[in-house]
């Protein structure tokens, strides 16, 4: 009778141990993922940011360019006069053009690359892995134990 009571002991603290370490990696694998979704998130914003930096950049040095071809280069500050102000040169005709601009496929639809970042929840970074099966392996050490002792308890000889 004792040796049942006893059992039951054991076996309502193995059961407790492993339904606190299943709540632990429950909590523990939800806040991780979402920081880890949040860093993601971010990640890709950083990387649109840095797409937007470059070309800015590009579009500086085009800039650039085009301000130091007007200050030096006649050809240029003649091109730019009729192109921009509508100049003409004596005894030329002007044609009304209508000018269309055609936008480049990047700037029509979103990057696909850095959708795919956004989206992913598990990605590299913190291995949330790593603690449950430290938390995994000590619940079996703890279960081995048990049935060691258990087992132990059932081959001793009864005094009495």
């Amino acid at each position: 009778m004792e040796k049942k009571v006893y059992e039951r002991h054991i076996i309502s603290k193995v059961l407790m141990f492993m339904g606190l370490t299943i709540a632990i990696l429950v909590f523990f694998t939800n806040s991780i993922s979402k920081k880890q979704q949040e860093r993601n998130f971010m990640s890709g914003k950083k990387d649109k940011l840095e797409l937007e930096v470059q070309k800015l950049q590009e579009t500086n040095e085009k800039l650039s360019k085009q301000h130091f071809s007007l200050l030096t280069d006649p050809i240029a500050i003649e091109r730019y006069a009729r192109e921009n102000l509508n100049y003409v040169a004596p005894g030329e005709k002007v044609f009304e053009t209508k000018n269309f601009k055609v936008l480049p496929k990047d700037d029509i639809s979103d990057n696909k690359e850095l959708k795919g970042k956004e989206k992913r929840i598990w990605a590299d970074g913190f291995p949330w892995q790593l603690p449950a099966i430290i938390i995994l392996i000590s619940t079996l050490v703890f279960y081995i134990t048990y049935c060691f002792e258990n087992h132990k308890s059932y081959n001793k000889p009864e005094t009495k």
